[in-house]
Formats: structure tokens, sequence, C-alpha cells
């Protein structure tokens, strides 16, 4: 991974803290901790849409709902890879029936 890009997304707050580019997970990780702790109400979420740079020039642009932190430890590597195991069929939310994965 050459670098995260949080291109816009919804925030509370007076200044956008958009765009937001990180060099590492850990990085990325911590803002969207920051955003998620500037939400004003515990229900409902915030959100934003990002991209991944990886050394192969390859992107991957996706879109992260950001809890708040008393519901949600942020952790994109792990929105990442369960996003990808329930477009593969290997895993699926529990509200998603299997004739209704694909």
């Amino acid at each position: 991974m050459v670098k995260i890009i949080f291109r816009e997304g919804e925030y509370n707050g007076e200044v956008s803290p958009f765009p937001k580019v990180c060099l590492s997970w850990e990085e990325a990780n911590n803002f969207i901790l920051t955003l998620s702790s500037t939400k004003k109400r515990e229900y409902g979420c915030l959100k934003t849409l990002f991209e991944i740079l990886y050394e192969d020039w390859f992107v991957y642009q996706g879109r992260y709902e950001v809890q708040h932190k008393k519901y949600e430890k942020a952790d994109l590597g792990k929105h990442i890879k369960n996003i990808m195991l329930c477009y593969s069929g290997q895993q699926k939310p529990p509200h998603i029936k299997t004739e209704e994965q694909y």
C-alpha cells in the first residue's frame, strides 16, 4: 500500500478534514477514530469515500461508514477484508440470506 486517500465525507465541525492522505493503515485508522470522536450523536454514521493506491498502481475505491467510537473500533483493513469475503461468497452479514448474497 502506497497511500490511502479519504476523498470526501460527512463530518461534524466547521472545517472539513477532507481530503486526507494517510501513508499507513495506522494513520488511516486514527483518522477514522478522529471522525468518530466528533460524532455528536451515538446513532447513525458518517459516510466517507476513500481510495487505496497499491504499489502495483491498483486503486481500490470504497466507502467507510464511521460509527460512534462507543460502538465500533476503527479498522479499515478489517472493513475491506469483510467486504471482499462477502463479494467472494465466503462470508455474509447476518441480515443477508445466501440467495440474496449475489
